[in-house]
């Protein structure tokens, strides 16, 4: 599939844009956005929550988010390159930004529990949690120094 795409679509399958160029003024999904981005740019990902762009819910349900993110899939499995886009939400603390979804402490609170399957459950959870919301990619967890 790869050798069959151009320069161009290849650019855009490693190109991820924040959600917020998707989102309309009354913060509902602009669809005509979301046909310029995946059928201009070919753009391959999308990152973040509409809620954080004006959205019209501040924390999207998982039913609301998934709503929100079949949509875009169902645009990108018709233009473009027609390969479904991977979705990105950042969930260190959990998927913080679908309502109902669990929270949990910063990565180095977890790890000053010193307690490995706490933070094997948190990231199990926060994955699940994402999942809901129909989005591909956690951010999370995330591993550093501390």
């Amino acid at each position: 599939m790869v050798q069959q795409l151009t320069l161009k679509e290849k650019i855009g399958q490693m190109t991820q844009i924040e959600v917020g160029q998707l989102v309309d003024c009354n913060g509902y999904i602009n669809k005509t956005a979301v046909k310029y981005w995946i059928d201009e740019w070919k753009v391959g990902s999308f990152l973040e929550t509409p809620g954080n762009h004006n959205g019209r819910y501040r924390w999207y349900s998982a039913k609301t988010f998934a709503d929100f993110t079949d949509a875009v899939q169902k645009i990108a499995v018709e233009c473009g390159p027609k390969i479904p886009v991977i979705w990105g939400l950042d969930s260190v603390r959990g998927a913080n930004y679908v309502k109902g979804a669990v929270i949990f402490p910063a990565g180095i609170a977890t790890a000053a529990t010193f307690n490995s399957q706490f933070a094997y459950d948190a990231g199990r959870i926060a994955a699940k949690d994402t999942r809901a919301a129909g989005v591909h990619w956690a951010f999370a967890p995330v591993s550093d120094l501390g």
